[in-house]
């Protein structure tokens, strides 16, 4: 977990899976973080207005030099999500519309560098979801596109009914959450065919889905976990939390558990109607 507190300093803390703080650092007043950092093997990767910095983490590593964003007429957009890609890639986004993959490259000046960029015809609302080497971005006008991220080349184009609100990646398909209260799961191809089609209603996903005995099992925000056969897209079944779900559902010690917005956690059953 990356954390980042503004005041007099810009503190920023890494925070491992045991809940201790890994790493914490420092940046200069003026540094304001627009986004979510990335980890990567070289160390923590923050995006600051125009430009892109890598924190090394611990003692010993090379400095590299920040990546900056070209001089315009006019001021770069903020940036608006990070993907991390690869052990040394990663994918930006900025509220411009503009995608970039940028590199660690440890030459004998270490410096992050462009590899590939595309302007998309809308800003993008939710982060990008990767599956190997393809991208799912969903554009503000409701269009979805797979891309391959090396590339940039399109592998798939659908316009959805309604902007998009959250995607995932489910085995070798794309589960789209779209404005009109739909999930659809989309497969692979030029125009990402439809599989199914499940009405949500008033429910409301939080969280990102979680396969578990060939069910799909999907958090929502009234606190409603609905399970679904991802192959079918029809209900299994459902269970009643008692209070408002807002970090989705999560696997602890081979158990599957929904987190409530006090921070309780529920634990639920492997197979629905039990």
């Amino acid at each position: 977990m990356f954390l980042a507190a503004s005041g007099n300093v810009t503190q920023l803390y890494v925070i491992g899976q045991s809940g201790q703080i890994d790493f914490n650092g420092r940046l200069d007043q003026k540094d304001i973080v627009q986004a979510g950092a990335v980890l990567l093997d070289e160390g923590l990767i923050v995006p600051l207005a125009g430009r892109l910095k890598l924190i090394p983490l611990g003692s010993g590593r090379k400095s590299v030099q920040d990546w900056l964003a070209p001089v315009g007429d006019k001021p770069t957009p903020p940036w608006k999500f990070l993907l991390r890609l690869d052990t040394d890639e990663v994918l930006t986004c900025h509220a411009g519309g503009l995608l970039t993959r940028i590199q660690v490259r440890m030459t004998d000046v270490p410096h992050l560098a462009e590899a590939a960029k595309i302007q998309l015809d809308h800003p993008v609302d939710i982060a990008p979801v990767q599956r190997e080497d393809s991208i799912l971005v969903a554009e503000a006008d409701g269009s979805v596109r797979q891309l391959n991220w090396r590339t940039f080349d399109r592998e798939g184009l659908r316009t959805m009914a309604a902007p998009v609100r959250g995607a995932w990646s489910i085995g070798s398909s794309w589960l789209v959450w779209s404005g009109d209260s739909k999930l659809q799961l989309v497969a692979e191809g030029r125009d990402l065919p439809v599989q199914w089609t499940f009405a949500l209603n008033d429910l409301e996903p939080v969280g990102a889905p979680i396969e578990e005995n060939n069910q799909l099992w999907i958090a929502c925000r009234n606190g409603t976990v609905v399970v679904i056969d991802p192959k079918q897209g029809h209900e299994i079944g459902r269970r009643q939390i008692p209070q408002a779900l807002t970090m989705g559902l999560k696997r602890l010690d081979g158990s599957l558990f929904a987190v409530a917005c006090d921070g309780a956690l529920y634990r639920l059953d492997a197979v629905a109607g039990q």
